[in-house]
């Protein structure tokens, strides 16, 4: 990007006027537009230097060879390998790079970089997490490719060594690119980084301050404090609110402090039909401070009303304050506001509340369970939990779940009769890869059984897992696993018989793709082994 085409994206007010604003051969016709500002006459020559530097441009004639010192040691993958790849990357169906990205991880695992002829395409990847997969097994040859091309120039960030300035070209940078100088500025120096973003936050657009400050939660710390309070008067809400969001994952910021103060008036024990019940008093306006610490005024927007003030303000409780506050524990707390007429707006706040202080609070683990527990109580009773959000609560408490735990309720969930509410293609994401034998067997077995009993409607469920099970599978058991889908018989005599074929089709393209992958890594032809994958809770 030339120096007229940066200043056009940020601004004369920000960059200032370039010094080759009337050295270029486009000047003469450019000028010949009638402009009424300084502003005007940059957007209009630099974009038309960027037709004519679109219409070609000439080729890197001084490029430095790879030395011998700089040939990475590990071998490049095969030309089969190479003909797998492009197979997944032409493939129509495959929008989603979750295939790509464990193919990637293939590679890294058995110490390989990309082949030669896949590196172009490989550059022009365009999702982050497929860009952070691929970083690892470009190799030095990939890493040189991607200086011939400024469309390429993630890869170089991406591995640039620590003591390269991760601020480099900070003042040129897009939005982008400084987002990305920042996240490793904070890996790398968190209090530096922090000082270069205050130097020049107030110059940044507002919904780019509110981007750039999402990555203070790299690194985030009571250090942070100070720059965070201070943008709680932001003009912008939506800085406000990420500022705000930030300080409530600190339990030592002011902000924590004065969320602690208004909730001792949320809640009370009382006596209601002859039992202590625990009453919700949620405030019936959102007053100025309340805005100011980010929470949300849901009475001028119509969405939720008191209801919805209070999950926001009881999310920036820590939850081990109710405990000490009322003397009871988690599932006794739980229990006593069941009745309550804002009973699923308590526990939604709780389970936010819980989620943000987890990381730095671990009294906060003595909720995990017993909130896991009843949500699932609340949306197996199939009660709308949209309003609250309780279906994505429920995912992040499962993820706090100890690992054993977490696979004998995926058990249960599986084995049990369909249920709209409970989102157990997420679940399955959160476990550690690849799952077990018992694992895979208990899903294949719902698979097989909803495919010969025709049960549609629960064949659409299980088909949503069928993505990330193709990922999961051990290599070992793939051999098995597509034997024992070729023996289900499937008649296309309705769409949903021929919606069946159509995925089943694509979840086994996409395990034999892994399994061929993996076999020409090994230079292995042959079946593979049967499993040796230890099997895991029932």
């Amino acid at each position: 990007m030339n120096d007229l085409a940066r200043t056009a994206l940020l601004g004369t007010g920000r960059s200032g006027l370039p010094s080759d604003l009337a050295a270029h051969p486009t000047d003469r016709l450019s000028s010949a537009v009638p402009t009424d500002s300084v502003e005007t006459q940059v957007l209009i020559r630099a974009g038309v230097r960027s037709i004519w530097e679109q219409a070609g441009r000439h080729f890197e004639t001084e490029v430095e060879p790879l030395s011998a010192d700089e040939v990475d040691p590990r071998s490049p993958g095969s030309a089969q390998v190479a003909a797998i790849l492009n197979e997944v990357a032409s493939d129509s169906q495959a929008n989603d790079p979750t295939l790509m990205i464990e193919l990637m991880h293939s590679l890294a695992a058995h110490e390989r970089t990309l082949p030669y002829e896949s590196l172009p395409d490989a550059l022009e990847a365009q999702a982050p997490a497929l860009r952070d997969a691929i970083l690892p097994v470009l190799g030095t040859r990939g890493v040189w490719l991607a200086h011939l091309d400024p469309r390429w120039s993630w890869a170089i960030r991406g591995t640039a060594t620590d003591d390269a300035d991760p601020f480099g070209g900070w003042d040129e940078g897009t939005i982008d690119e400084r987002c990305a100088m920042l996240e490793r500025g904070r890996a790398i120096d968190p209090a530096a980084a922090r000082e270069r973003l205050a130097a020049t936050l107030r110059s940044e657009r507002a919904d780019h301050r509110a981007k750039l400050i999402e990555r203070l939660a790299i690194g985030l710390s009571i250090d942070d404090e100070p720059l965070l309070e201070e943008l709680l008067d932001d003009r912008s809400s939506a800085v406000r609110e990420r500022a705000s969001a930030l300080l409530g994952r600190l339990p030592a910021s002011r902000l924590v402090g004065r969320a602690i103060e208004r909730g001792a008036a949320l809640l009370v024990i009382e006596p209601v039909d002859g039992a202590e019940r625990l009453v919700a008093s949620p405030p019936t306006e959102t007053t100025k401070e309340l805005k100011r610490d980010g929470l949300p005024d849901p009475f001028a927007s119509g969405s939720g009303g008191r209801g919805a003030l209070l999950v926001a303000m009881l999310a920036q409780v820590p939850p081990s304050i109710w405990c000490e506050r009322f003397g009871r524990s988690p599932s006794d707390l739980i229990e006593r506001i069941r009745e309550d007429r804002f009973a699923d707006a308590v526990l939604a706040g709780w389970c936010q509340g819980t989620l943000r202080f987890a990381e730095r609070e671990s009294r906060c683990d003595v909720w995990v369970e017993p909130l896991w527990r009843e949500l699932q109580r609340v949306l197996g009773d199939g009660r709308s939990s949209r309003q609250y959000r309780l279906s994505e609560s429920a995912v992040e408490l499962f993820g706090r779940l100890a690992p054993a735990q977490r696979i004998a309720e995926l058990g249960r969930l599986i084995d049990e009769p369909f249920r709209s509410e409970l989102p157990i293609g997420p679940l399955l994401a959160l476990l550690e890869r690849p799952w077990s034998s018992a694992t895979i067997e208990r899903l294949l077995r719902r698979l097989i059984d909803d495919l010969q009993g025709a049960r549609w409607e629960g064949f659409a469920v299980t088909a949503s897992w069928l993505p990330i099970t193709a990922i999961a599978t051990p290599v070992s058991l793939i051999p098995e696993i597509i034997a024992r889908l070729s023996r289900v018989e499937l008649r296309p005599n309705d769409y949903r018989a021929v919606n069946a074929i159509r995925a089943i089709e694509r979840f086994v393209t996409s395990l034999d793709r892994r399994l061929r992958l993996v076999r020409a890594l090994t230079n292995q032809n042959d079946p593979m082994p049967p499993s040796s994958e230890t099997s895991e809770p029932n």
